[in-house]
């Protein structure tokens, strides 16, 4: 019985583990990142936990990255359940982006072009009952990418 609990627990830590490795890139949205030299890009959500935002942002307004390149990124624990910023490799990407307020949320797919050392925002806004989405870069403040065509 003692044999089966430590199996039980110690299969229970590997998947754990396994689902924390899978989040390649991940980074804390409200520190400070510097990417030179890092030959990456990053993108982040615009939410109350990046603090960049040029629109007025309620308590909990929030945008988080579901999907990159197809891969799910839902985690485990944490203040959300999903990541708000990461980073990525030059070159194509496609994202699947959810705003949530409270219990309210929206999804959308985009795809942008990453290029190294630079950053990307991931916009939303509303407009009644309508939520945009738009990716940035952030240092320019122009639209790059658009919305992922359904197949």
């Amino acid at each position: 019985m003692i044999f089966l609990n430590k199996f039980t627990v110690l299969t229970i830590l590997i998947v754990m583990l396994t689902a924390c490795a899978s989040i390649v890139g991940e980074v804390d949205p409200t520190k400070e990142i510097s990417l030179e030299g890092t030959g990456k890009a990053l993108v982040f959500a615009d939410s109350d936990n990046t603090h960049v935002s040029a629109l007025t942002r309620g308590k909990n307004n929030h945008d988080f990255i579901t999907r990159l390149d197809g891969k799910g990124l839902h985690r485990l624990g944490g203040r959300a359940d999903f990541p708000e910023a990461l980073l990525v490799e030059p070159g194509r990407h496609n994202i699947s982006v959810m705003y949530q307020y409270y219990q309210l949320t929206a999804n959308a797919d985009l795809w942008f072009d990453a290029q190294a050392e630079k950053s990307y925002i991931i916009r939303s806004k509303t407009s009644g009952m309508t939520i945009y989405f738009w990716i940035e870069d952030q240092a320019t403040g122009q639209k790059v990418g658009g919305i992922q065509e359904k197949k």
